[in-house]
């Protein structure tokens, strides 16, 4: 019997603008969660695990997992609407039960400005399909 995972953005939003980080993230996610025992669902009513992904959405308030990136920068003088996605991603990080960072150099942001200890889960490349630059030496991914 397989778990029933909602994640913010679905699929199906996902699906409609893949040049998305996160949505690319998504779409790996609805690709190998399967093998793993876990099914995507749509509606978070059906699911037995509600996954946000940064400022993404919740359902009143029920997250049970965050996924954070990171923030927007707000100190140069960008886009007002920065503070308010910034705000949701904040909430998110606030309510959950459980966060994941995909990196150490993430985590420590959540450490040192707001004291949680996320889990680190990095995020996977299918490396059959990553073509290598030219320099075969510096990478980020």
């Amino acid at each position: 019997m397989s778990r029933k995972v909602w994640v913010t953005p679905t699929a199906s939003e996902a699906s409609k603008d893949t040049t998305n980080a996160i949505h690319s993230i998504v779409l790996r996610m609805q690709q190998h969660l399967p093998e793993f025992g876990y099914e995507m669902v749509e509606n978070p009513a059906q699911a037995d695990l509600r996954v946000c992904h940064a400022g993404q959405g919740s359902v009143n308030g029920e997250i049970d997992v965050s996924i954070f990136h990171g923030l927007y920068p707000t100190a140069q003088g960008f886009n007002g609407i920065y503070f308010a996605v910034n705000s949701h991603v904040i909430q998110n990080l606030k309510s959950a039960k459980q966060v994941i960072a995909p990196s150490e150099w993430i985590a420590d942001t959540l450490r040192r400005d707001m004291h949680i200890a996320p889990n680190i889960i990095g995020w996977g490349v299918d490396t059959d399909e990553w073509t290598p630059g030219d320099n075969p030496h510096v990478y980020a991914l």
